[in-house]
């Protein structure tokens, strides 16, 4: 989820190739429409901290109040502890900074997620 159509591209493409299934979205609300209508297909979520119209931060509040429990990832250029401690606070299970180290976001969903996901990072 983000608001600059290139940065979704290239993090589709990236995914794409390591096996993923993408529903892209571009601001909070539109997450929270994909999330509802597709839970059942989403392993985790990539979520920029600062959109337009629902943020990220908003948008992870929204989808933890409704139930959601897949593995919310912030990403970030204005990463700071005091941003990254207010993602956490609203239910992000982990914040990386922008642009995305692949090494990383590996790391990170190997974490994250259950072993049961098959994913191939």
């Amino acid at each position: 989820v983000d608001d600059n159509p290139l940065n979704i591209l290239v993090v589709q493409r990236q995914l794409e190739r390591r096996g993923c299934l993408v529903l892209a979205a571009t601001n909070g609300c539109e997450c929270v429409d994909v999330w509802i209508a597709e839970r059942k297909k989403l392993d985790f979520i990539l979520l920029d901290f600062w959109m337009p119209e629902l943020n990220g931060l908003e948008a992870t509040k929204e989808l933890r109040g409704l139930g959601a429990n897949l593995p919310i990832i912030g990403l970030t250029a204005d990463f700071t502890s005091a941003t990254a401690d207010e993602a956490l606070e609203v239910g992000m299970s982990s914040v990386l900074l922008k642009p995305i180290v692949w090494d990383k976001l590996q790391r990170t969903l190997l974490q994250k997620l259950p072993r049961s996901a098959a994913l191939t990072v």
